[in-house]
């Protein structure tokens, strides 16, 4: 008997859930904040549902931004760009710049589609999108991507890519007394690395910087 009872309790919770509504209408969230873009926010972004709605407006906000800045770039998939405008100190032809490039990483890897992120992940690493002309901290916003996502090909097939960056920095130390009489940490580009760096990297092969080396097609 009490078999029986708890079946039938579990038969309706069962059917309960699967007809209750969802805990949020993303689809009337998505057109309330992003009008006639809404289908593609419902599709990729997790929504916040806050009575704040200052802080509703800021998290739209950004999604709106990070959105904007995903460009298809052919073949080679998607980038996220610095710059909205052309600029002369981007990094050409897509308006990227390698310091910043972690932060779409860190702020995309919520999306449901990771394709953007990992394409990214890749321009910067397969495809000598990152010439070092900044330090940076790809590598690490790959790894967090991973803790998020739980899939780790991005960083298996870049990892190549990632020890020859690293290899090719040199940090030294510099102590020097400014106002505030902090020591200053300061980034020099290695003796082991390829004369011409920024010029190697805009043609270097994508299957030498997996493999860690680099060289330039002919």
């Amino acid at each position: 008997m009490r078999i029986t009872v708890l079946a039938l309790l579990l038969a309706a919770a069962t059917t309960a859930s699967a007809t209750e509504p969802p805990l949020l209408d993303t689809a009337a969230m998505a057109a309330r904040a992003f009008g006639n873009d809404a289908p593609w926010y419902q599709r990729n972004i997790p929504f916040l549902d806050t009575p704040d709605q200052r802080l509703a407006r800021v998290y739209n906000y950004r999604w709106q931004i990070l959105r904007s800045h995903i460009r298809d770039i052919g073949a080679q998939g998607t980038v996220f760009t610095e710059f909205l405008p052309e600029v002369s100190w981007d990094r050409k032809p897509y308006s990227t710049l390698n310091d910043s490039a972690p932060f779409p990483i860190l702020e995309g890897r919520w999306m449901r589609d990771p394709r953007p992120v990992d394409s990214f992940i890749d321009y910067l690493y397969a495809d000598a999108g990152n010439d070092r002309h900044f330090s940076e901290s790809l590598a690490d916003a790959a790894w967090q991507r991973y803790r998020v996502t739980g899939d780790p090909a991005p960083l298996l097939r870049n990892l190549g890519g990632m020890r020859y960056v690293f290899n090719a920095w040199t940090t030294t130390t510099t102590r020097a007394r400014a106002c505030t009489g902090s020591s200053r940490w300061r980034m020099r580009r290695s003796t082991r690395s390829p004369p011409s760096t920024p010029a190697a990297a805009r043609t270097a092969s994508p299957a030498a910087w997996r493999s860690g080396r680099r060289s330039t097609r002919s």
